[in-house]
């Protein structure tokens, strides 16, 4: 299969990706700001990572990397049609159902500090630390989204698009921990979480007066 390449969006797209875009934020922010809040309210978070972790490298740069899941959204629109830009949707916001479902069976913080010794990037670190705070560690929802939509684009790409991709999410993933953003285990439970919900297959209920489940497990 050669695969599809980028083309410019049809305002059919446009607008899916608009309107889908919009659906994950309302599941998104309720589940990740109540997952903090809750967390806090708790009082008990988890140290879910090992004591080695805290001396990995911390790799100032590595942040472009790790925001370039904010353009990430942008290409789905300029290469999934229609219906794959909603599938898609669903696939995200069935996963961010799973994380934060986990958030609750598992309340945890980031072991690493945060950090004034950026250089260059300290800006971009400080807005970080501003919006995100150290709750809701496992699983990353950084890499539950940049999988998600990752997978969704190599179905359908170009041979060269693919492994474009695959070394786009090779290097997030890492960004996570350089940055010292996440650990190892919010990287493998967040593919863990993409990988389910790519298993998933989910579509619209049928038109017909036939009963139809939305949701069933791909064979």
């Amino acid at each position: 299969m050669s695969g599809r390449p980028l083309s410019f969006p049809t305002w059919a797209r446009l607008w899916t990706g608009i309107l889908g875009a919009l659906v994950v934020s309302l599941a998104f922010f309720p589940i990740y700001v109540g997952g903090s809040m809750t967390t806090g309210i708790l009082g008990q978070r988890l140290h879910l990572y090992a004591g080695f972790e805290l001396a990995l490298p911390f790799w100032p740069a590595m942040i472009v990397a790790y925001l370039s899941m904010f353009v990430l959204f942008l290409v789905p629109t300029f290469l999934l049609d229609e219906n794959e830009l909603w599938a898609l949707v669903r696939r995200l916001v069935v996963a961010s159902i799973l994380g934060g479902l986990v958030f609750l069976l598992l309340p945890s913080e980031v072991g690493f500090a945060e950090h004034t010794d950026a250089g260059r990037w300290q800006s971009l670190y400080d807005l970080v630390y501003s919006v995100d705070g150290r709750a809701n560690a496992v699983p990353s929802f950084h890499v539950i989204y940049t999988s998600t939509i990752l997978l969704a684009l190599m179905d359908v790409a170009t041979p060269r698009l693919r492994i474009l991709y695959a070394l786009w999410l090779i290097v997030v993933c890492a960004s996570t921990v350089l940055t010292h953003r996440h650990h190892l285990l919010d990287v493998a439970s967040g593919i863990a979480i993409a990988l389910a919900a790519r298993r998933l297959r989910l579509r619209r209920p049928a038109t017909s007066s036939t009963p139809s489940s939305c949701i069933g497990v791909a064979q």
